[in-house]
């Protein structure tokens, strides 16, 4: 018997192909080579069917040669065999994001030769992807027919990656835009590394998107955006070709890496709403009036040219105390320390940095203080989300404890700068929830609760952007992202864009937007708190 090399299947000494996937038993010990090898054995092999050859694309794709009846199957036969495979780099660790950047070019271009040529890829697997040892060269194993616009292929079998239209035989709505979501799916998978096992599509982006938080790669975090327009389910709504969208791509690239140019003025504007879904049930409920809204927001500019702003959202499931007292002690806090902070002379991000670590310390001492005051039992202390933001000097500094939002808007493009502290990123930052069984986005991490009686530490730190003229940013509580849709069941992906939307059209009056924005969230039902503070920075 022979032994496969490939798919280690036992076969008889007198056959030349493997039973099982069809590939030449004589390579047995030999390197595969992305380049021709021998000429085929004509032996056992039969084309009963017709196989498909695609003209002056040899530069680009690795066409089969013959087929192999098998098992009651056809497998297609190539000359050449294949060192290695864009599934075997998507596990290994050691690929970093940059060399998958070059390798989403070089896809790409693969795509764009083959639409150029007029024809469609439209679903295909890591594994069709043949890559040289040194990474210069890859190319297209053609497995399955590549498809034409309008085309008609009812005995086309679909693979595992694939644009919705070639899944459903939406044949007459394949098109280059068929390929342009083949290609951001691609390249998602390869940022993910396979490793989070089968997750729907608005997870994967969300998982893409926490892993440039994670690893603090901006170039990863600013694609956000050029996955959202080449993953739309409708065509019309994506890039209209592969040029445009790899095009778009390496743009976003370039926003990651933008520095402080000129000197900045900002303006800013704070809006908050109960929400009307949310006022409803508290009068229902009789509370009491002043904690029918557990936000709280606050903003100080000082002489300097330094503003620090601050958003809270009081956590609302708390067995002693309220949401409301626990935002309303961190705001106290952040007052004080604030109104006396002096950067001085030395390095702001350190000066600043010890500011933020110390209004969270404070807040903390004095919510344990407060439960104390109210219950013997400190089960189920309240607590409190927080964003600190301080912008000084063309830089932008922040740190955040559990889910509430700041996005940055820079060149038309809507990107999240916190990671939400939930079961979720914990598994992911940790490495140990690789299936994501439990997509619980529970907070892990906030002021009060558990760390105001046991104290930290937490695992986050303070960062810091360039903050440059033209740039928006929005503080929110996680109500206002909630509620952008009028379905909640809306991926974040769509409401992120109707938020950037609504930014980009009215941001030359600040207020009137946060007005509107808070609008839409209480039409949509305002189930949550909402608030808000806008800022953006124009030119000194």
């Amino acid at each position: 018997m022979i032994k496969c090399p490939y798919c280690m299947t036992d076969n008889p000494e007198s056959e030349s192909f493997c039973g099982e996937c069809g590939r030449p038993l004589s390579s047995a010990g030999s390197s595969a080579q992305l380049q021709a090898s021998e000429p085929l054995d004509s032996a056992n092999v039969t084309s009963s069917i017709q196989i498909p050859q695609y003209e002056n694309l040899d530069e680009f794709i690795i066409q089969p040669k013959a087929q192999i009846y098998s098992n009651y199957k056809f497998n297609l036969i190539y000359e050449d065999e294949f060192a290695k495979t864009l599934d075997m780099l998507s596990c290994d660790e050691a690929f970093t994001n940059d060399q998958i950047i070059q390798l989403i070019r070089r896809i790409a271009g693969i795509f764009a030769h083959i639409n150029q040529a007029g024809f469609v890829v439209g679903s295909c697997n890591l594994s069709d992807f043949a890559i040289d040892d040194d990474y210069s060269l890859m190319k297209l194993i053609i497995r399955r027919p590549l498809l034409t616009p309008k085309s008609n292929a009812y005995e086309y079998e679909c693979a595992e990656i694939y644009a919705p239209e070639v899944k459903n035989q939406d044949y007459d709505s394949v098109s280059q835009k068929s390929d342009v979501y083949l290609l951001a799916i691609i390249a998602n998978k390869l940022l993910l590394k396979a490793k989070y096992g089968d997750l729907s599509l608005d997870m994967q982006l969300k998982m893409s998107y926490y892993q440039g938080l994670i690893n603090d790669d901006k170039q990863i975090l600013f694609l956000h955006y050029w996955f959202g327009s080449s993953l739309s389910m409708y065509p019309s709504k994506r890039y209209k070709c592969i040029e445009d969208s790899i095009s778009s791509f390496d743009e976003y690239l370039k926003y990651a890496s933008v520095g402080p140019d000129v000197a900045t003025v900002v303006k800013s504007a704070k809006k908050t709403s109960i929400g009307s879904g949310k006022k409803l049930l508290m009068q229902e409920m009789q509370r009491d009036k002043g904690e029918w809204n557990e936000d709280a927001l606050e903003l100080v500019e000082k002489d300097n040219g330094l503003c620090a702003y601050l958003l809270a959202d009081g956590i609302s499931n708390c067995d002693v105390g309220s949401g409301y007292k626990a935002s309303s002690i961190v705001k106290e806090v952040f007052i004080e320390y604030i109104s006396t902070f002096d950067v001085g002379q030395g390095d702001a991000f350190s000066s600043i940095s010890k500011v933020f670590l110390d209004i969270v310390q404070e807040s903390n001492k004095r919510i344990a203080e407060e439960a104390r005051r109210i219950s013997d039992n400190l089960h189920g202390v309240m607590g409190s989300t927080i964003i600190l933001l301080i912008i000084y000097q063309g830089n932008l500094y922040y740190y955040s404890l559990g889910d509430s939002i700041l996005y940055l808007i820079r060149n038309n493009t809507i990107t999240s700068l916190l990671i939400p502290d939930n079961v979720i990123t914990d598994a992911l930052i940790s490495n140990t929830g690789n299936d994501l069984s439990n997509r619980s986005e529970a907070l892990t991490q906030y002021v009060g609760g558990k760390y105001a009686i046991e104290g930290g530490p937490y695992n986050k730190k303070v960062e810091c952007l360039p903050f440059v003229e033209g740039d928006c940013l929005l503080l929110a509580s996680d109500g206002v992202i909630d509620y952008m849709a009028n379905n909640l069941h809306d991926s974040l992906w769509d409401k992120e864009q109707i938020l950037l939307r609504k930014i980009i059209k009215h941001n030359e009056d600040l207020k009137h937007t946060a007005e509107l924005i808070l609008r839409q969230g209480n039409a949509n039902g305002g189930g949550d708190n909402m608030s808000l503070i806008l800022i953006k920075g124009e030119k000194q």
